[in-house]
């Protein structure tokens, strides 16, 4: 986990090096079911419940065309991000295996995604 002015997670692939960087900059859903909260990055003392997924499995992770981004975990936790109007609400980069290739997919401002 990295804490700066955005939220960023590394997901490793099962004790290897860590292939895939997930950044996010724009406020965030956060929890379990029914219960969400709204976390702003930028208020980082609002990400102590996250610290908690540091051994947590990923378990989905999508983006949607519109500029959603969803990560489901194991215990049932959930991290939504909507596009934001004016600026790059997330950034997801690595190379997963078998595809040696990287990748990167950023929201991009106003919605939608960009596929490099």
């Amino acid at each position: 986990m990295q804490i700066d002015h955005a939220l960023g997670l590394l997901i490793d692939g099962s004790g290897q090096d860590p292939r895939v960087h997930v950044r996010i900059s724009s406020r965030l859903e956060y929890g379990s079911g029914d219960d969400l909260v709204s976390i702003d990055p930028e208020a980082t003392m609002d990400l102590a419940p996250l610290l908690s997924l540091h051994k947590a499995t990923l378990t989905e992770a999508y983006a949607l065309k519109d500029g959603h981004l969803v990560l489901r975990f194991g215990d049932g936790r959930v991290i939504k991000v909507a596009p934001d109007d004016q600026f790059e609400a997330w950034h997801v980069s690595g190379q997963m295996p078998p595809v040696e290739r990287r990748f990167e997919i950023i929201a991009v401002p106003g919605g939608g995604v960009a596929l490099f």
